[in-house]
């Protein structure tokens, strides 16, 4: 039995429409992995901001469960401790930094911690805040708003407030 002329050429022009789709959809497929190929190459920079002595290295030695006589990162009982960016590698393309800080009297150790975020760039900042809000605790949201793709805000030392001063200084950030 022979198909009908008009059957062949449907069947034709499926083909066709088929063809050119699997031809879209390969393109985007090879863009997708072209993307996802690089992004698997690069490496996350989590860095940690705050004022001198908001508890940074504090906050990051309590995250990484370290004990209190082997810590990750020095804590010091002086301000501005931390003069120069630690980098800690948690894995192959993951790396959290503890930074000497923000609005530092000593702007060595600020602009040691803006010099890193240029050179190095930011991709989540963790805004540790030690209180109420300020205008240097703002200038540093507002600053890692602007450099990192996602911003977290942490607030430290919150069992120095009572419970209904804690709920304005939540409620002020």
């Amino acid at each position: 039995m022979e198909c009908p002329k008009n059957y062949i050429q449907t069947v034709e022009a499926i083909k066709q429409i088929v063809f050119r789709l699997e031809k879209k959809l390969n393109k985007k497929l090879d863009e997708m992995f072209n993307k996802l190929s690089k992004t698997l190459n690069s490496t996350l920079n989590i860095l940690v901001i705050g004022k001198v002595s908001s508890g940074k290295s504090s906050f990051l030695n309590a995250f990484f469960d370290a004990e209190k006589d082997k810590p990750k990162f020095k804590v010091g009982a002086k301000s501005g401790e931390t003069t120069k960016a630690k980098v800690i590698e948690i894995s192959r393309n993951i790396r959290i930094v503890d930074t000497p800080g923000l609005a530092d009297i000593n702007t060595a150790n600020s602009d040691e911690t803006k010099k890193f975020i240029e050179e190095e760039g930011i991709d989540i900042g963790i805004l540790v805040i030690s209180g109420s809000a300020d205008s240097t605790q703002k200038e540093g949201y507002e600053y890692l708003k602007r450099e990192a793709e996602k911003v977290f805000v942490v607030l430290n030392k919150s069992d120095n407030f009572s419970s209904e001063n804690l709920k304005d200084v939540l409620q002020q950030w």
